[in-house]
């Protein structure tokens, strides 16, 4: 039976899919800030990626269960820019990005060992834009989908698939903005992190129609037109 380890399954897409490779059979040990609704679980750890204890409680998990088929890490965080104080900058990269790559490095080596295993990084659609109201954000998934991409070669080498799976707007608590178009469910997001445990790509970026409108606004942000705009 296949095993996966899931970080932030309380809610949202993380629980969607909780529910889903389940019903698939999976069994599923996770790990997130508050407790998962669902039982059945191989395991469940509480910890806050953000906090300086997340990184021993997801190596006593990993020891216990591990080593893992499939390593999902869902754990997404953001705030509103404030551009007084910069308050809660450090945390949004701390918790989108250092907790990622720490979660890749407990994990990751015990999936070299066996030949085998698939992380999958969920970032965001958002990596190629400025996002102006929350940067550390949009800063955040950019790094995130950038170093996945980069070890995705020299992991597949060893057995080790590496997904960066970039997402719309989800319907959950994380999409606060004024326009979400394209929004999706979180049910639907969770069918397509679970098809990309099976297809295993490199990156998947998933609304495709969402993907050309955020070409289209990378585009339109690039510095050169952006100071031209603005004179």
């Amino acid at each position: 039976m296949k095993r996966a380890l899931l970080l932030g399954n309380s809610d949202g897409i993380g629980l969607a899919l909780t529910r889903r490779l389940l019903a698939a059979g999976w069994q599923v040990a996770s790990l997130s800030r508050r407790p998962c609704p669902v039982s059945g679980l191989l395991a469940h750890v509480l910890a806050d990626a953000g906090s300086a204890e997340f990184a021993l409680r997801l190596q006593e998990l990993v020891a216990a269960h591990g080593p893992f088929d499939a390593c999902v890490f869902l754990i997404g965080r953001g705030n509103d820019f404030d551009v007084t104080t910069f308050a809660g900058e450090e945390d949004v990269l701390r918790v989108n990005l250092l907790a990622a790559i720490t979660t890749i490095r407990i994990v990751v080596p015990g999936m070299v060992l066996a030949g085998r295993g698939h992380f999958v990084g969920v970032s965001s659609l958002a990596d190629e834009l400025l996002l102006h109201d929350c940067p550390a954000y949009s800063a955040s998934k950019a790094a995130l989908s950038s170093y996945l991409n980069a070890i995705a070669r020299p992991l597949r080498r060893r057995g080790v698939a590496v997904t960066n799976m970039r997402l719309g707007f989800v319907d959950t608590k994380m999409a606060s903005a004024r326009v979400r178009p394209a929004m999706v469910s979180p049910e639907r997001a969770a069918a397509w992190v679970e098809r990309c445990l099976i297809t295993r790509p490199v990156q998947a970026s998933r609304p495709r129609r969402m993907g050309v409108l955020v070409r289209l606004l990378h585009w339109l942000q690039r510095p050169g037109v952006w100071l031209r705009r603005c004179r």
